[in-house]
């Protein structure tokens, strides 16, 4: 069943007004529901990645329509309704992730199966410290919904009413409702269990602005959201809500931010599903909001699409774009004639945790055997869908790792780091974003030492006691001067040998062991020879 992250309980939001209250010509919009990350977690994200089959192109249309381009994908002209609860992050999120599995089919040449995602199950089923009512009433975030539907995938699910799915919507404008996480399908009449109705998708990308950014810094963003969304489909925004944006009409052009006696309301997350100008000229952002379409009394924007001006980061609208990741193709043959840039276990200290090599933007999970052979468990595939916002390749070199809740940091050369912990019960790595300095090309851990090579001091291989890295180094030989021009990588064998792996004085890839008692090094063997099922 899917499990979706929801950030930490907050302080409860204030008391709704009843939609029974409501009366012609005045608007009741749902509660806000998008809980902004702190600076620290919008660090942690992972960063602008379009798609890499789909790039958009050099000169972007001056308008641009989702509905038009992907008419056959029935989700996104549809406008979802959160009711009374502050789900507005889930409904979102649910919508794009539809959106953009019907884009990838398409894509694909398939016929698209109109899979709608459930924003009840991204809402409710990750934090089991929350309550029913905490789950309607207190907000999430829509990377987090993502990151989420990465490592433990989401099941299906339609708007309310709908009984489309295994759990359709149940809130309507009645007022806030308890939402419980449902072990089975809340639609009786769903032919699939949640286990047999779970998919997952490849990846996201997050794109935060700091507090008061540049015209320049926004403009930027804007190209990146103009990019992803023309290429690959609806992306998802927080904005902050105003009073007199619930009265908005298409006929005042877009909407350029509160008026004078507005007052704010809380935060709230959309969908943009596209750009246009208006009859003044301004340009601005389709966004199909989640209020539904209206009653017999009000109109919702235009059936439900607003207009808000672009460029300007008008009520944040430009501040925090998240996307998923659908599909990522992949183009990881194997490591059989690759470079392999870094071997390394989760748990350095523990031979028995899952060990990992790295080849350019590949990874797969191997086991290394007496003799150095190196043996996959599964295929390849791109670093991004294994390391869930991790860093890209290359990774060349790694730290941590000192026990199962001590993070493992993965670190490229451009010193963009990933302290990554396995997720319980999946085959995901779940990785935060930092910064490190790129420190030794090859290292690995025996017993309680450290050996790194350190590949701006070729000619050196130094040993550390207890896993220092200052002031206990010590020169153990030639050994590997003789056998490599480069080492790259290094992995714990059996705390008796160490696979090495780089490029031989020929400059060709290989590897070799070495023993640790007299660090003496066999002759290097093609990695081709080494690895099985090439």
């Amino acid at each position: 069943m899917a499990r979706i992250f929801l950030l930490t309980a907050l302080v409860a939001l204030a008391a709704l007004v009843s939609f029974a209250d409501a009366k012609p010509g005045k608007v009741i919009e749902p509660r806000g529901g998008e809980i902004p990350l702190s600076k620290h977690e919008k660090k942690k994200q992972p960063g602008f990645q379009i798609h890499h089959k789909h790039r958009a192109p050099a000169t972007l249309p001056p308008s641009f329509d989702a509905r038009t381009k992907w008419s056959q994908c029935k989700s996104i002209s549809d406008i979802r309704d959160q009711g009374q609860c502050g789900t507005c992050w889930a409904v979102s999120s649910a919508s794009v992730l539809s959106d953009r599995l019907c884009i990838a089919e398409l894509t694909a040449g398939k016929t698209p199966s109109q899979t709608y995602v459930s924003a009840l199950d991204i809402a409710t089923c990750k934090d089991s410290s929350r309550t029913p009512d905490q789950n309607c009433n207190q907000g999430g975030n829509t990377a987090n919904a993502y990151k989420w539907a990465t490592i433990q995938g989401f099941v299906t699910g339609g708007n309310l009413n709908s009984k489309v799915g295994c759990k359709p919507y149940p809130v309507g404008n009645d007022g806030p409702m308890p939402l419980s996480c449902s072990k089975s399908c809340t639609n009786s009449g769903y032919g699939k269990s949640p286990a047999q109705d779970t998919a997952y998708v490849d990846g996201y990308w997050t794109s935060y602005l700091d507090e008061n950014p540049t015209q320049a810094k926004i403009q930027e963003n804007v190209v990146k959201m103009q990019q992803d969304l023309y290429a690959n489909g609806p992306i998802t925004v927080s904005m902050r809500v105003w009073s007199d944006f619930s009265s908005w009409k298409p006929e005042n052009g877009a909407y350029r931010g509160p008026g004078p006696t507005a007052q704010r309301k809380e935060g709230h997350a959309v969908r943009i599903i596209g750009w246009n100008t208006d009859k003044n000229g301004v340009k601005y952002w389709m966004i199909a909001n989640s209020w539904g379409v209206g009653d017999q009394w009000n109109s919702r924007g235009d059936k439900g699409v607003y207009w808000i001006e672009m460029g300007k980061n008008v009520v944040g609208i430009e501040d925090s774009p998240t996307a998923p990741i659908v599909v990522m193709p992949n183009t990881c043959t194997g490591f059989c004639d690759s470079p392999i840039t870094q071997i390394v276990h989760l748990d350095a200290k523990n031979l028995n945790s899952p060990a990992y090599a790295f080849s350019g933007n590949c990874t797969t999970q191997v086991t290394v055997s007496a003799g150095g052979k190196i043996t996959p468990v599964g295929s390849p595939q791109p670093i991004a869908k294994v390391f869930i916002g991790g860093p890209a390749g290359p990774i060349t070199s790694w730290m941590g790792a000192n026990g199962p809740t001590d993070p493992l940091w993965i670190i490229n050369p451009q010193g963009e780091a990933g302290n990554c912990l396995p997720v319980s019960g999946s085959t995901k790595v779940d990785c935060g974003r930092g910064t490190a300095t790129a420190g030794a090309a090859a290292q690995t851990m025996v017993g309680s030492d450290k050996i790194a090579y350190y590949n701006d001091q070729k000619e050196f291989l130094f040993t550390f006691k207890g896993g220092s890295t200052s002031g206990s180094g010590a020169y153990i030989g030639d050994g590997i001067k003789t056998k490599f021009a480069q080492v790259n990588s290094m992995v714990n064998i059996d705390n008796a040998n160490v696979l090495l792996c780089g490029l031989d004085t020929a400059g060709k890839t290989a590897c070799a062991t070495m023993k640790v008692s007299d660090k003496s090094v066999s002759q290097p063997q093609p990695i081709r020879s080494l690895v099985t099922k090439c």
